[in-house]
């Protein structure tokens, strides 16, 4: 019986390639993973592509499972067009859902996706809220959004229906003139996600200015997703389930390996600082 992944296609365009241990349980094939220009999760440099998403997978697959990781630059919309036609085989940084399921099987969830708020150190005990609803009862209030990221359901909620939050609400197309604005007092606050805002401030080196509040926004965890489907000889065909299943236990058993050595807490804290 072929495992899994077997007969599908490798990439032309693909970039830090290792070579398998002969325990991973495709038999050494090299499994090609989408990327695109999102820091600080997937991002190109010079030398090599990293960030936390290429990381995390990376460590999983090569160090726990014995699989060789091939990376591929892609955009998120055909990148899950060549996940659904088994022309690709691995995507990060995704949320579950139905729609998604039907043509990609889910992993462990291996991080959490969190949008927090950040302000102005000198304002920490400032401001009391323990949630986004509290904040409009803050006089004058400004809150700063970049335009297209995701904050949650409540935020999205408050926005549509809510007419006095969506008054205090300033949006931008450009995520780091936020923190520019809040460093001038331009905006009292802004959302961000976790890992991304921590990029940034590293980044305009904010780090003695700006701080993250203690209201939760949003959390909700990430998984990788798997695709159901083999491209062959111009069709899309089927995995089988069994060898989509070994593979998938293979990878959370080396997720949970990974946690429990330290080394999964020691990527995460590399895109904190």
């Amino acid at each position: 019986m072929n495992l899994f992944w077997s007969l599908l296609l490798l990439f032309m365009v693909s970039l830090s390639t290792s070579i398998a241990s002969e325990k991973c349980p495709l038999k050494g094939k090299s499994l090609t993973l989408g990327y695109d220009d999102w820091p600080p999760y997937q991002f190109k440099t010079k030398k090599k592509v990293s960030g936390l998403d290429v990381d995390l997978i990376r460590a999983i697959l090569e160090k726990g499972v014995g699989c060789s990781l091939k990376l591929k630059s892609i955009g998120w919309k055909p990148h899950l067009t060549q996940l659904k036609k088994g022309k690709i085989h691995l995507a990060g940084g995704a949320s579950k859902n139905k729609e998604r399921e039907i043509y990609a099987t889910f992993s462990d969830p291996y991080r959490t996706e969190s949008a927090v708020m950040i302000i102005n150190k000198k304002d920490v005990g400032k401001y009391s809220a323990s949630n986004l609803k509290d904040l409009k009862k803050i006089k004058g209030f400004r809150l700063g959004i970049n335009r297209g990221n995701w904050y949650g359901d409540r935020f999205d909620e408050l926005k549509k229906k809510d007419k006095s939050f969506q008054k205090m609400l300033k949006e931008t197309s450009k995520e780091g003139q936020l923190y520019k604005m809040l460093r001038k007092g331009r905006l009292n606050a802004i959302l961000a996600d976790r890992y991304s805002g921590a990029a940034f401030i590293k980044k305009l080196k904010l780090g003695d200015t700006l701080s993250v509040h203690p209201l939760k926004v949003y959390s909700d965890d990430i998984f990788v997703m798997f695709s159901k489907y083999r491209y062959e000889n111009g069709s899309k065909k089927s995995v089988d389930s069994k060898d989509r299943e070994n593979f998938i236990k293979a990878f959370n058993q080396s997720l949970k390996k990974l946690k429990a050595s330290g080394s999964y807490q020691k990527i995460l804290d590399k895109y904190l600082k």
